[in-house]
């Protein structure tokens, strides 16, 4: 298995694992929140946040939970 289809498969454990773990069901998922809480589990420094935002909305959109697009864009 190749480095890339390993980190994906790791980033996508954790972001599981974050939504899982998550208190309030019902409040959106910030994606500036779950990117800082999943980069302080992740140990891989080569994943962006971008990346990391991308996994969160798309987890997040197949389990029908609402999104709040709050993380900073780089200019």
């Amino acid at each position: 298995m190749n480095s890339i289809a390993l980190s994906t498969r790791n980033i996508s454990d954790v972001v599981e694992q974050y939504l899982l773990s998550r208190r309030s069901k019902l409040a959106p998922i910030s994606t500036a929140d779950a990117t800082r809480a999943i980069r302080m589990v992740l140990t891989q420094g080569h994943v962006s946040d971008q990346e990391i935002e991308d996994v969160v909305v798309t987890a997040a959109m197949m389990r029908g939970l609402a999104i709040h697009l709050d993380r900073p864009k780089a200019a």
